[in-house]
């Protein structure tokens, strides 16, 4: 007990480990929270409330009846504001409730209504009425389904492929038809699934899960052999068995801490924001789960689906020990865990759920993660002929698989020499490789000390899930209105030409003219010219013009503005709504700018510090490169990292903008965005955005160098990364919280200058502001490099 006490004590009070894990949950929730931001709300609880404890067919009637008077009022209103004559319209009225509803007495009910009705209101209850109806229809086929089994089954059997009762199809088609015999007792409810179904196929959660396993194996079992202190424990009376055992306990303590702290407040989020509706409805009542042959409650559910998660977590925890033990080279390591995976993926993608082979498919690390699936799917397993359940085979496996881990990683621990003939090979080939070419390059070793020694490879990682997670690959929604904006836009997008500018003219003045248009029809039918067929027939084509043309407006002012500029400027036409993607979101700025900004302390704070920390310092000074190049070296690293994170970070916005949010000519002068009317030079919209990363990677190489002197007056990390985080991490958070006095006095300026240099008053607060950067960035240089000289003369 006293081994694994102070096993637990020395990685309790290790602050790294509880930064990390902090950073992952606010990080995982924030995922979180922006995924729930775009999910539909679920139905109104009072909506439920209401129709649940009605007999399903009555529901549908009744929520039916309530959805078409609905539907009904918002007719009348919408013909009463078109029409100019209260007769024609409800005689258009009329003519459109007999037309697509044929009951008299619904229509003489909204006609009776004296009360005045708030259409946006009832728009939003058609919307809730229409998932309620889904869901009640969906609740009633439910039983229509389980009842066709017995009848689907007796089809198959007749084949006769299927008719041997040695074979797997019978056997399958017969345990098929069994499951869901089971499924016919239990009782559906209408309730809110938006936060069961967002939850379950949120995996962010698990990426940062798993990146902090491999933390914990780290400090587990591979820093006491970096520090020199493997060899010693060993050779202890209770430095085998009691040392390993507590070691994984260790670690499997700590990975259900990480496991309740991250997916403890994504569940708290998802309740908070969704909700999960009543906990003791079956998750059969989520049309999702049609297939799900297990009789489970929401609640249950959602305790089998965290179980199992978690069992799938620890099981890669002893796959990862196994490797930290295997070999002490972390290169080795990343190469193993890209072996297996893209092994276990391959293996999981390719391979048929029906192929004799899936056993491989579904005894799988991305299968057990993958838990969404493993209840909403019905699959058995062929098992030599025998077909056997997914989930029992499933949780079969990681009980056997974490027993066969662990006693493997005992073994392994146990003995006298760790041997693994082939990363030993590949480790004997690259010490040769290094070796014969002489690796002695400065930028090599400083490289390797911030990615391995100071564990900063985690920044790649996490990039990857920033890059994986801001890229937008949903496609593009957009309501009626800028819907019609945008066909207006793809029509005459460009280089504002003089033809084009006759065409555009053309059409503003037919668009315009349709309300004439209308008036004249209108006398036209008063006067008796023409029969109320023809009236309404040509109204009805004038109104179908005007109701395609909803977005004119916006189309036509940005068109006035566009004639208003030099025709020699040559401007052209830009979508709004890409341009006010990339150039009026200074939220998603400030959410990019806290990206990088966290990410280059994170990196740069270790690089001056690291030699100090290991006793490197002094030995390293002595040598002949060990001052001056062996700054410029760590300074000019510091800046390429810097660098490759800003791009990085930045990189996904630009996919974004050249994918989804696509501008047909860049080479547009900027002004054709008239946010930027009063820019005086003339510069490109590309332009625009080279001269902007240009400017505020000048800011980010300031900091660079300003964490660097952090880092020579501070010697710590730890303090480094408060005080810097203090001073240029903060005034973000503060920005994005609305509160942006400070902005030309800190570094959000530089992260928020799309928005600066639209306004032309603080052009010289621009020009005073990156002067004062690029020579703060010499200043800081030099006296980095004078205290670095200086520390040696001490």
């Amino acid at each position: 007990m006293r081994i694994l006490a102070g096993e637990l004590k020395k990685h309790i009070y290790n602050r790294t480990i509880w930064l990390l894990l902090l950073s992952f949950m606010v990080l995982s929730v924030f995922m979180f929270i922006n995924k729930a931001k775009t999910t539909i709300s679920g139905i109104d609880s009072k909506l439920i409330e209401y129709y649940k404890d009605i007999p399903t067919e009555d529901a549908i009637i009744l929520a039916r009846n309530k959805e078409k008077k609905n539907d009904l009022i918002i007719a009348y209103h919408n013909y009463r504001s078109l029409y100019q004559d209260e007769k024609l319209a409800l005689e258009a009225f009329l003519e459109y409730a007999d037309s697509f509803y044929g009951d008299p007495l619904l229509t003489e009910a909204v006609l009776n209504m004296e009360n005045e009705v708030d259409v946006y209101k009832l728009y939003e209850e058609n919307q809730q009425l229409y998932y309620l109806i889904n869901q009640l229809e969906y609740i009633k086929s439910y039983n229509e389904f389980i009842l066709s089994m017995d009848r689907r089954t007796k089809d198959m059997l007749k084949s006769p492929l299927f008719r041997s009762d040695k074979s797997y199809a019978y056997r399958n088609i017969i345990k098929t038809q069994s499951d869901f015999e089971k499924m016919k007792n239990i009782k559906l409810m209408i309730g809110n699934n938006s936060g069961i179904l967002t939850f379950s196929k949120f995996i962010y959660a698990d990426i940062l899960l798993i990146t902090f396993v491999f933390v914990l194996c780290y400090y587990i079992f591979s820093s006491e052999r970096e520090q020199g202190l493997f060899r010693i424990l060993k050779s202890t009376v209770n430095g085998h068995l009691p040392l390993i055992i507590s070691k994984l306990i260790s670690l499997f303590m700590l990975t259900i801490l990480g496991f309740i702290v991250i997916y403890g407040f994504v569940i708290f989020a998802a309740h908070k924001m969704l909700g999960f509706g009543d906990l003791t409805r079956y998750i059969q009542s989520v049309s999702e789960f049609r297939d799900c042959t297990l009789a489970l409650t929401v609640g249950e559910y959602l305790l089998c689906f965290l179980s199992i998660k978690l069992s799938a977590i620890l099981l890669i925890a002893l796959i990862l020990a196994l490797f930290f033990q295997l070999s002490n080279s972390f290169t080795l390591i990343y190469l193993l865990i890209l072996g297996v995976s893209f092994v276990e993926y391959s293996l999981y993608i390719f391979i048929h759920p029906a192929s004799v082979f899936n056993l491989l498919k579904y005894i799988n690390i991305f299968s057990f993660l993958n838990t969404f699936d493993n209840f909403r799917i019905y699959t058995n397993i062929n098992f030599f002929g025998y077909p056997l359940d997914r989930n029992l085979v499933m949780i079969a496996s990681i009980v056997i698989a974490h027993f066969a881990l662990a006693i493997i990683n005992i073994k392994i621990f146990n003995l006298k020499i760790q041997v693994l003939t082939l990363p030993q090979f590949i480790g004997n080939l690259i010490h040769r490789r290094k070796k014969s070419s002489g690796s002695v390059s400065l930028f090599y070793h400083e490289f390797y000390k911030v990615f391995f020694t100071g564990k900063r490879f985690l920044v790649i990682i996490v990039l990857l899930i920033i890059s994986y997670y801001s890229f937008d690959r949903s496609p593009l929604y957009v309501e009626r209105k800028t819907s019609s904006y945008l066909a207006f836009i793809n029509k005459y997008e460009g280089e504002l030409t003089n033809e084009k500018r006759s065409l555009i003219q053309e059409e503003i003045n037919y668009i315009k003219n349709i309300p004439n248009e209308l008036s004249k029809l209108y006398t036209d039918y008063v006067n008796g010219n023409i029969t109320k067929e023809e009236y309404q027939k040509e109204f009805n084509l004038l109104q179908f013009e005007l109701e395609k043309n909803v977005g004119f407006t916006r189309f036509e002012n940005q068109f006035n503005y566009l004639n208003s500029l030099d025709h020699s400027l040559k401007p052209g036409i830009v979508s709004e709504v890409s341009s006010d993607y990339y150039f009026n979101n200074p939220k998603r700025d400030y959410i990019y700018a806290i990206y990088v900004v966290l990410l280059v302390i994170v990196c740069v704070s270790c690089i001056f510090p690291i030699d100090l920390q290991s006793g490197m310092e002094n030995i390293i000074r002595c040598t002949f490169f060990g001052e001056r190049k062996l700054f410029y070296v760590k300074t000019l690293t510091a800046t390429i990292l810097s660098t490759v994170i800003f791009i990085w970070i930045n990189f996904t916005k630009y996919l974004n903008l050249f994918g989804k949010y696509k501008i047909s000519d860049l080479k547009l002068p900027v002004q054709s965005i008239q946010k930027y009317a009063n820019i005086e030079y003339k510069i490109s919209i590309i332009g625009l955005i080279i001269f902007v990363s240009m400017l505020t990677l000048i800011a980010v190489v300031m900091m660079t160098q300003f964490i660097i002197l952090m880092a020579l007056l501070l010697k710590k990390q730890s303090l480094v990364i408060i005080c810097s985080s203090v001073i240029f991490l903060l005034p973000l958070l503060l920005g994005y919280a609305g509160l942006d006095t400070i902005k030309f006095l800190s570094i959000s300026n530089a992260f928020q200058l799309y928005e600066t240099l639209a306004d032309d008053t603080l052009s010289w607060a621009n020009a005073l502001y990156f002067t004062a950067v690029i020579f703060i960035t010499i200043v800081i240089t030099l006296i980095n490099r004078v205290i670095y000289n200086g520390v040696r003369h001490r």
